[in-house]
């Protein structure tokens, strides 16, 4: 005798709530850390203000000296390539020199340019007149103390790089009258036209004038100091005298390196008004060079409130908008659940006349989404059981559960998407000491060891391992398994290859002793459009990125193949506006790489001060 169908359990708590709870104690802890961090940045100290200001002034004015640099550089090319200055130069004419010169220095409302030969000599020298108006200038020529100046020195031997602007710079002072004044110097060598230095072009900014348009574009008073006597050499401030500013030698020393509390901040009183003013390293030539300290200060006035409002004025509507929020969440999730329990409350029905024998019974689905899904799934298990169902589906061939995600996000057709791609290839796993041709199988199993924590590095930072050629490696941020903003992908393909740098690192300490060669590994990393979707024939197809940013990562990484390292892209670079302060970056230059009709600029990036992925980095023992 057939037993009678169990009884169905009842419901004890409501799928209805289930999906309404979450999304009320979602909002309650939304609403909660809003009143705490609303409550702790209105009570946080008008110090703590005060010093996030003065940081903010002091980056602005690092921002400026880059800027006044370029404008002084700007001059020292325009003399450069003015024509007939070379041929005057080589006739040591100082008279058409003095004609060719003088108008662009007039023009441009430069300080000081000077022409020197190739003993430092100066074969032609205008000066603006510090206590005269625009315009009035004094030639001089025969001045030899330009060849004692270390800069002046390098300039003369040719000692430029492009990367760094291809100039030097320093800090001199010149005496004028009876006084002498301090110049900000930029130095380029002339060439002929056989590219031989036959002398050297200065242009310079009066130190005064330069603090005064630093201060102007900070917004803050700007006092540059002498390293190592900390002495001010020049000041927006007006203290009754220079020494009343002069900087300590502690301070002195914590100013030209920061440590890990930042750059230092002290307090100044400037005729009986209190300053605060942070201490910058004052460098230049792309931070290469270290002229001295920067002085940014504000004046120190207490009682200034954030936005002006009491506290309480500001947390009432807070916590009104948590109370609204709650209210909409509770109505949200009413009719999301209802979205969803209706049909599988009419799914949970036709289940129950299945188990009791009806194999007719069919739901309707009512959306392409999962519920969907389901409901016709369950259509053709029925269709199964009744024997009207179709053929065994195929097996998946490997790689398929890429194709389905990349549909699943809408990519099935293909679509441009702004994503970032990584190549790296080791180097001398299987090349050291004829490893190859000795032991072919130690070789192999050398490089899959290998590839396989470069593949686990890729992957933990949220890579997609697209190509695995040889010992090359390709890899694609920011697509899978859901867009990401180029900011974020740059910033985890970044974190990768320095992790990819660190992996080989710690199997150099290894084989270092064991007698072995060290490894290294090219990491080339470049952002921009890609097309992503399905590649390959029926049977065969593959999800994959393609696209000139591929290409770029390519040739990028091929630029350091010989020494290993990390290069990335321009645009990398910029994307990382953000995160910067997370890397330290090397130099910067323009490459020519296959498949680009211009050179490329590429940053090198050497290390970093945060880890993204804890422990992707090191060697699993």
């Amino acid at each position: 005798m057939m037993s009678r169908p169990e009884r169905q359990a009842g419901v004890r708590f409501s799928l209805r709530w289930k999906i309404i709870l979450p999304f009320v104690l979602l909002v309650l802890f939304l609403g909660l850390s809003t009143i705490f961090l609303v409550s702790r940045l209105l009570s946080g100290t008008e110090t703590e203000r005060f010093i996030r200001l003065l940081a903010d002034s002091g980056q602005q004015a690092m921002d400026a000296v880059v800027r006044q640099e370029v404008e002084l550089l700007e001059v020292q090319r325009l003399v450069v390539n003015t024509e007939g200055v070379l041929e005057a130069v080589q006739r040591i004419d100082a008279e058409d020199l003095r004609t060719r010169v003088l108008p662009l220095v007039i023009n441009a409302g430069a300080d000081v340019v000077a022409v020197l030969d190739l003993q430092g000599t100066s074969l032609l020298a205008i000066r603006r007149l510090p206590e005269g108006g625009p315009g009035e200038y004094e030639t001089l020529r025969g001045e030899t103390y330009y060849a004692d100046w270390g800069f002046v020195q390098a300039a003369l031997a040719g000692r430029v790089e492009e990367e760094v602007g291809g100039k030097q710079v320093g800090l001199e002072a010149l005496r004028l009258g009876d006084q002498e004044t301090y110049v900000f110097f930029i130095a380029g060598p002339l060439r002929d036209r056989s590219g031989n230095v036959i002398g050297v072009v200065l242009t310079g900014e009066y130190l005064q004038d330069f603090a005064d348009r630093l201060s102007d574009e900070a917004g803050a008073n700007v006092t540059i100091y002498d390293a190592p006597s900390g002495q001010p050499l020049a000041t927006t401030l007006e203290p009754q005298t220079l020494a009343d500013l002069a900087l300590p030698a502690e301070q002195m020393g914590a100013a030209l390196a920061p440590g890990e509390a930042g750059n230092p901040i002290r307090r100044v009183e400037v005729a009986g008004a209190p300053y605060g003013e942070v201490l910058l390293p004052f460098v230049a030539r792309q931070g290469t060079v270290q002229l001295g300290v920067l002085g940014v200060s504000l004046l120190d006035v207490p009682g200034i409130r954030a936005g002006g409002l009491p506290q309480e004025e500001i947390l009432w509507p807070v916590v009104l908008s948590m109370a609204l929020a709650l209210g909409l969440a509770v109505i949200v999730g009413l009719l999301v659940s209802n979205l969803v329990t209706e049909p599988l409350a009419e799914l949970t029905q036709a289940v129950r006349r299945a188990q009791e024998g009806d194999l007719q019974v069919r739901v309707e689905p009512r959306s392409a989404d999962e519920l969907g899904l389901l409901a016709a799934g369950f259509n053709r298990m029925l269709e199964r059981l009744s024997g009207d169902h179709m053929a065994p589906a195929p097996v998946t061939p490997a790689g398929e559960s890429l194709r389905h995600e990349g549909a699943r996000q809408g990519m099935r057709s293909g679509e441009l998407v702004r994503a970032t791609v990584l190549v790296a290839q080791p180097y001398g796993i299987v090349d050291a000491g004829g490893l190859s041709e000795s032991d072919p199988a130690q070789a192999l199993q050398a490089l899959n060891e290998a590839l396989a924590g470069v593949v686990s590095i890729l992957e933990a930072h949220g890579g997609v391992v697209d190509q695995l050629a040889g010992a090359e490696v390709m890899a694609f941020f920011g697509v899978l398994p859901r867009p990401v903003p180029p900011q974020v992908s740059a910033l985890q393909a970044t974190h990768a290859g320095l992790a990819l740098l660190e992996f080989v690192e710690e199997r150099n300490e290894r084989r270092r002793e064991r007698g072995l060669e060290d490894l290294r590994i090219a990491v080339g990393v470049a952002t921009g459009p890609v097309i992503a979707g399905e590649i390959g024939g029926k049977g065969r197809l593959r999800f994959a990125v393609i696209g000139l940013t591929v290409d770029v990562a390519c040739g990028i990484q091929q630029l350091i193949r010989r020494k290993g390292g990390l290069l990335i892209s321009e645009e990398t670079f910029r994307r990382l506006a953000a995160t910067r302060g997370q890397f330290r970056m090397g130099r910067q230059g323009v490459a020519r790489i296959p498949m680009q009709s211009k050179g490329l600029i590429v940053h090198e990036v050497l290390g970093r001060t945060t880890i993204l992925v804890e422990g992707s980095g090191r060697e699993k023992a």
